[in-house]
């Protein structure tokens, strides 16, 4: 309405100017007009690509990996169910009780091998629950913490925020599964609700991480975004959990805010780099000088400050500056046959080039996008959750990880006990639970 109105207005302003016979005023109202409906355009634009990322990340998070996942953490959820008045569960509470006997209870963990029987009860169970599961939010069952004694029910959004972002983060170390159940955790982290502070800050941060890190690129410079802006309003603002998360326990408050800043400003940076309009990558130029900036003020020198430093001097046609990081970058250990060998062509290329002359080497936002998604994840593997919540006083969060380790289990264990009968089951437990899931009869 307030578009249509501009129009009317403009639309009047140009039978005056008409009038008045001005061809100056109306070429400007040309060009008005023009503006107002390019940035509709680009509105649109902008909307549907985060409607794009949306569809895209309910199709990764609905796959049968993931469901498996998720009926383990709801029959361990809803084992403190107290309502028993709620008909679609009573209808699965047998079902829901079998799965948390015969493969999440702690005993379950001694031995990575079930036995046929036992096994063939699980599976018999997760089939029948597959409707009542992909139809129910888990977060109408008490928290992880709450269902294993660890916590009260006066922080359930808080509880069950944290769970889903601990397990979001250790995640990542499950190779088999692990970027999809990352992915789903982090989809589950509602941070409108939570107040503004620290904790509400690192899970925006990490959200925006696991987007980008699934190609949602559009929904990760969302997130990255209001948490930039939240930490320009908080310019002083002390940071225990990233101190300890980031392993920055010498640092000051205002060098762990630079760097916990410079993160945030890398991977809408890398988010921006991506996007096909130009707009969108001066941004980005813009988002690494920032963290160019940052990281010198804080000393400090790596493959990321050196992967960014030479992008920002290719684009700015400083061939100087930018071999002379790319030589830095190449004593890296981190670094793959094939990333040293992208390093290489493009140090000759840069020794060649004319002013203005586009670089035809692998060397790009895509590069740069690997070196600093690893160089994060190895961060993330590396933290000692327990240890961190703990060192932060937040109480019982710890018991959520086992949820982790036994699913990992459940997707991975062999489900026999003998090299026999394992020939004769022919597959892991996550191939044969798909085999007798409805979708794939």
């Amino acid at each position: 309405m307030y578009i249509e109105y501009k129009i009317n207005f403009l639309n009047k302003l140009l039978y005056t100017i008409q009038t008045m016979k001005n061809k100056l005023f109306h070429k400007l109202y040309i060009f008005l007009l023009i503006a107002i409906l390019a940035a509709c355009k680009s509105n649109k634009t902008d909307t549907a690509a985060i409607d794009s990322d949306t569809q895209n990340l309910e199709k990764i998070i609905t796959n049968p990996k993931v469901s498996i996942y998720k009926t383990a953490k709801i029959a361990i959820r809803s084992s403190a169910q107290q309502d028993t008045t709620w008909p679609a569960f009573t209808a699965q509470k047998a079902q829901l009780q079998g799965v948390y006997s015969t493969v999440l209870e702690p005993q379950s963990l001694v031995t990575s091998a079930l036995s046929v029987g036992t096994y063939a009860n699980a599976i018999k169970n997760i089939s029948s629950l597959k409707t009542f599961v992909d139809a129910t939010d888990e977060d109408v069952f008490p928290t992880i913490m709450q269902a294993t004694g660890g916590a009260s029910n006066a922080n359930k959004l808080l509880e069950q925020n944290v769970e889903h972002l601990v397990l979001s983060a250790t995640a990542f170390a499950v190779k088999s599964v692990g970027k999809e159940i990352s992915l789903y955790e982090c989809s589950k982290i509602n941070t409108q609700k939570l107040p503004s502070t620290e904790v509400q800050s690192l899970m925006l941060f990490f959200k925006g991480f696991v987007f980008f890190n699934n190609n949602l690129f559009y929904k990760s410079e969302q997130e990255l975004t209001q948490n930039i802006d939240w930490l320009k309003a908080n310019p002083n603002i002390e940071l225990p959990i990233c101190k300890s998360v980031f392993t920055l326990a010498n640092s000051t408050n205002q060098q762990v805010f630079l760097y916990y800043q410079s993160l945030n400003y890398l991977f809408r940076g890398i988010d921006r780099s991506i996007m096909p309009r130009e707009v969108d990558h001066t941004r980005s130029l813009e988002d690494y000088e920032m963290v160019i900036k940052n990281m010198q003020q804080l000393g400090m020198q790596n493959e990321l400050t050196y992967s960014l430093e030479a992008y920002v001097y290719i684009n700015k046609n400083e061939n100087d500056k930018a071999i002379a990081a790319l030589q830095k970058l190449q004593q890296s250990k981190m670094l793959h046959t094939n990333d040293q060998k992208t390093i290489t062509q493009t140090i000759a290329a840069l020794q060649t080039r004319k002013n203005g002359e586009a670089l035809k080497t692998d060397y790009n936002n895509a590069f740069v996008a690997k070196i600093a998604s690893t160089y994060f994840i190895n961060q993330i593997i590396s933290i000692d959750w327990q240890k961190t919540l703990a060192d932060n006083k937040i109480v019982g969060a710890s018991k959520a990880l086992q949820v982790l380790q036994n699913a990992h289990n459940l997707l991975n264990i062999e489900p026999t006990q003998t090299i026999e009968n394992a020939k004769q089951a022919g597959k892991n437990i996550l191939q044969k639970v798909q085999e007798v899931l409805p979708e794939n009869k």
